[in-house]
């Protein structure tokens, strides 16, 4: 029998992003490519998931905020495989009753290398932007922070199914 597990969302980090994030880059500068330098902040999938559905909370900000990540998929053994570069502004959908916490209602995606296409739903309209892809057998996801406006923070929040 088929089924689909459906979990919750919960952080993809310890806490929110409220500064630039180290660089994957291949070399001694950043973050290697090896499967030994991980960053410890990336998010964990089980074995059941086949995808993944990530929506972008801001705190402390306004409408209109813009933010940047790059997505990082590794496998049990294998190096950082870069999966897509996405910017992503702030709506009016409120995570709470504050109206400086604000959920990402619109996300770009500037470049992807994935095997499968990566989507965005509910894109616009001050919703609850959703950026999707195919989990691929990745058993962990880091979400690298490119760009934030200073005293934002941007907590990706992931969910398998």
């Amino acid at each position: 029998m088929l089924q689909t597990i459906q979990l919750g969302y919960e952080p993809m980090r310890a806490a929110d992003v409220t500064v630039l994030d180290i660089s994957l880059d291949g070399e001694t500068a950043g973050y290697t490519f090896d499967k030994s330098d991980r960053p410890s902040d990336c998010w964990q999938m089980g074995p059941e998931t086949n995808a993944v559905e990530i929506i972008f909370p801001v705190y402390d900000t306004s409408n209109n905020t813009k933010f940047r990540f790059k997505f990082w998929g590794y496998t049990p053994n294998g190096p950082a495989e870069f999966l897509c570069d996405i910017s992503g502004t702030t709506g009016l959908a409120r995570i709470d009753d504050s109206t400086v916490n604000l959920y990402a209602d619109t996300i770009t995606i500037a470049e992807q290398k994935h095997l499968k296409t990566i989507s965005v739903v509910d894109n616009a309209s001050d919703r609850i932007a959703k950026l999707i892809f195919d989990a691929c057998g990745y058993k962990w996801i880091y979400a690298q922070c490119v760009s934030v406006v200073a005293d934002s923070g941007v907590w990706p929040h992931a969910r398998g199914f």
